[in-house]
């Protein structure tokens, strides 16, 4: 069995087609952010398209009889959409209260339209996706390479990109954290995930730094949002495995 590097929403949709078990890496910010907001406690998590859809979907009579008052969540080009609830921040979701046993609609300019691009659940697991970052490296890399062993399939991870269309290092770095703590003795490796692993490795040590200097981390600098580079570089801080099942993530 092999893990593999794939990208954007053709990567999703290529994993999907290929019945791998997708890991969807967004470093800066949505997998972060939706890794902590399950540790606050959030029920579940809604990945929309689009700043219309989410607006629609909460005034939907059907929608809130399934999923009650949602909170809206998410950016365009990093910043916090006028009138939602959050912005795509982890930081700002660890000063509130009123998180638990909420919903979410999320929208944001990669993370959510690569999960949007990954359709109904594969066969046999019902688990369309995990979603991985540096936060939680270690328990998704155990929770997916016991899940593919035990239904012989291959590993994707969808590095998300910047603005879903450009390589991103933050989210290549994201990925060999995840490959990094994988036993090599069970799976082989793909070339870029090799590579993906040896840029962790060399950087794990400055990563904030280095996540800092890339384009998604200059635009959260210039932005004002500095401290979510710092915090979404903290290797294994959470023990969650977020789960995609072709509709809502949770934990």
């Amino acid at each position: 069995m092999l893990i593999k590097i794939r990208w954007f929403a053709k990567g999703a949709s290529d994993a999907g087609k290929a019945k791998d078990l997708a890991v969807v890496v967004d470093t800066l910010r949505c997998s972060s952010a939706v890794t902590t907001a399950l540790e606050q406690k959030v029920n579940a998590i809604y990945p929309v398209s689009s700043v219309e859809v989410a607006f629609e979907l909460r005034e939907s009579e059907k929608f809130a009889n399934s999923y009650g008052d949602p909170l809206l969540m998410g950016e365009v080009e990093s910043v916090k959409v006028k009138g939602f609830d959050l912005g795509n921040s982890p930081t700002e979701l660890l000063l509130r209260s009123d998180l638990k046993g909420r919903n979410v609609l999320l929208r944001t300019s990669a993370g959510s339209q690569v999960l949007n691009s990954l359709g109904g659940a594969n066969e046999p697991s019902k688990i369309r996706a995990i979603v991985g970052c540096i936060l939680n490296a270690r328990s998704v890399a155990s929770f997916a390479s016991r899940l593919a062993l035990k239904e012989r399939r291959n590993i994707s991870i969808i590095c998300c990109g910047y603005q879903a269309r450009e390589f991103a290092l933050e989210d290549f770095l994201g990925a060999g954290a995840i490959v990094s703590q994988i036993s090599e003795g069970s799976f082989e490796r793909s070339d870029e995930a090799i590579a993906s692993c040896l840029a962790f490795e060399s950087s794990v040590d400055s990563l904030s730094k280095v996540l800092s200097e890339t384009k998604s981390g200059r635009r959260l600098k210039e932005t004002g949002q500095s401290e979510d580079i710092e915090f979404c570089s903290e290797l294994n801080k959470f023990n969650g495995v977020p789960i995609f099942d072709g509709k809502l993530i949770s934990s």
